[in-house]
């Protein structure tokens, strides 16, 4: 069906609802009307003009050039033979008449000879030979697909398109259409120039040593990130859309021949019976990903920076990036992950090996000493030396409050500074840091509301739990489990909760990975890169863990 240009502009501005943001601009193409689409904003003006519009315009140009000199050319001619020059070249031409005409049978004998045709052999030779190259031509490209590739400069990522719909939604995807009067299909280009932020360090993942590169909020390019660091054909790219009215585009990535493909399957099948308005950012995606909709546990990896993706990706897992988001997710995912960092890797594996150890004993700080010192005021005070216990016993019998109210008051009391210190700009954040916490807890303490120990023990469960940042949210719901089963029944509440905390992290499994992993079940090989790192060149084989399909690191 051929384009009416006019009628084609209307149907736009019609499907874009009138939208001030969608611009055309016209021109010819040798006599014939065209136009370029594109959304204002999206686009870079600047190209559309250099290697589109003004590159077709020079075709006009050299089209007059062309015909202007074919026509010099006749006319000279012309006029010598009007002249004669002489009985030489009527002689000449009568010579070449005489002959051409004596040999009008053979010639034409021959020719039938060869076409098998009982007609003026040089006539339909001719017509033969330029029906049958014209048509073969005009079936492999149309004229104006062969303009486009020879004079267009952005014609590398340029395709083309039959369907109406699937031109308005390039058009808002930020592809520039190449629309032409009468032509059968339309013209669309890839020059985008959406707004981004530069490459830069990210700020929760600040490193003394080791690659500074953070993601950013084009999908384009954190693909390209990875893919710089992994320059192999088995790298592979997928894409997807997801959202009726966002059409955000996720690429699934991972490594051919080590991720397992039952689990790339299984990611791309949930990716594609996502029906959603729209997807915002990558957290979006989690909620599709998970495999317990209803768990407080952390499921889906993530991470701002392409060399600790790039070394998930060589485990065996599989990432998955959305545009508008700097946040990268990987899958499977084990709770050792949120313990390592990639500073580890960059460090004296004794240093990384000691740094581990304080992470891990900050967490258990962190979740179990607000439970402990509520169950020995409560429940157990006797197990305290005896000054210790008059020093507590002097700071609070005079409290309007119980014990394990006034801690659950002081950990929600750090819980709200904290969110309030993240959401105000930085600079009064720091003020409001300071004063919640130096002058606030001063406060309160010589107002008789909380007690000095009280406020200690919270203040270093705080600090604890950031040891993991990443695991917060989670931990600190824990602990306020923890602290309550220690005021109902004391030890016997925060060990027995303890417990049962452990067995449902026991019990939890992420795309066939367990989430305990290499402790629960235990895997000797996978030891290396727990607690305890070992040097790389003992780490010979891929995390056991991790479901994949090639075990080998290295030979």
């Amino acid at each position: 069906m051929r384009t009416d240009l006019n009628k084609l502009k209307i149907d736009l501005k019609n499907a874009f609802h009138g939208s001030v943001d969608l611009s055309f601009k016209e021109f010819y193409i040798k006599n014939t009307l065209a136009a370029v689409c594109f959304m204002d904003g999206l686009t870079d003006k600047s190209s559309i003009e250099l290697n589109i519009i003004n590159a077709l315009i020079k075709e006009n140009e050299f089209n007059a050039g062309k015909t202007e000199k074919k026509s010099d050319g006749i006319n000279t001619g012309t006029e010598k033979n009007a002249d004669g020059i002489g009985a030489e070249s009527a002689g000449a031409i009568s010579a070449v008449t005489r002959k051409k005409s004596d040999g009008i049978n053979t010639n034409a004998g021959e020719t039938d000879i060869k076409t098998g045709k009982e007609s003026n052999g040089v006539n339909t030779e001719s017509a033969g030979a330029i029906d049958t190259k014209t048509n073969k031509n005009e079936s492999a490209a149309p004229p104006y697909r062969r303009l486009i590739r020879n004079r267009v400069s952005a014609a590398d990522e340029f395709k083309t398109e039959t369907d109406f719909g699937a031109l308005a939604g390039r058009i808002a995807d930020g592809e520039v259409a190449l629309l032409i009067d009468g032509a059968e299909e339309f013209y669309l280009f890839a020059i985008k120039s959406q707004p981004s932020r530069a490459i830069s360090e990210p700020p929760t993942s600040t490193v003394l040593k080791g690659p500074r590169e953070g993601f950013t909020e084009d999908m384009k390019t954190n693909a390209a990130l990875l893919r710089k660091r992994l320059r192999t054909v088995d790298f592979v790219v997928e894409n997807f859309k997801i959202g009726r009215y966002t059409a955000t585009g996720v690429a699934v990535a991972y490594i051919s021949g080590i991720a397992e493909p039952k689990v790339v399957e299984k990611i791309k099948e949930r990716l594609k019976s996502i029906d959603i308005d729209g997807i915002i950012d990558s957290s979006y995606l989690t909620e599709y990903l998970k495999e317990r909709k209803y768990s407080m546990l952390k499921q889906i990896g993530v991470s701002e920076k392409p060399d600790i993706v790039t070394a998930k990706l060589l485990e065996g897992r599989v990432a998955i990036i959305a545009d508008g988001s700097p946040i990268v997710l990987t899958v499977p995912f084990i709770l050792l992950e949120d313990l390592q960092d990639s500073s580890d890797y960059y460090k004296n594996d004794f240093r990384s090996f000691f740094i581990r150890l304080i992470r891990i004993f900050g967490e258990i700080l962190a979740l179990l000493l607000p439970g402990f010192y509520v169950a020995v005021l409560t429940r157990h005070y006797q197990l305290l030396p005896m000054n210790f216990l008059i020093s507590i016993i002097t700071s609070v019998h005079e409290l309007p409050f119980t014990a394990e109210i006034e801690m659950i008051f002081v950990l929600l009391l750090f819980e709200i500074l904290n969110e309030a210190s993240i959401r105000m700009p930085r600079y009064i954040g720091m003020s409001l840091s300071l004063i919640g916490a130096i002058i606030l807890g001063d406060t309160a303490v010589k107002a008789g509301l909380i007690s000095s120990p009280t406020v200690l023990i919270a203040a270093m469960s705080n600090i604890g739990i950031y040891c993991i940042p990443d695991e917060i949210s989670s931990f600190s719901l824990f602990r306020l489990m923890l602290v309550l089963a220690s005021s109902l029944f004391g030890f016997f509440g925060l060990i027995l909760s303890a417990t049962a905390i452990a067995a449902y992290l026991l019990t939890y499994n992420s795309y066939g990975a367990p989430y305990l992993a290499p402790f629960a079940p235990y895997t000797h090989g996978d030891m290396k890169d727990a607690i305890n790192k070992e040097s790389l060149i003992n780490m010979k084989y891929r995390p056991r863990a991790i479901p994949n399909v090639n075990g080998r690191r290295q030979k």
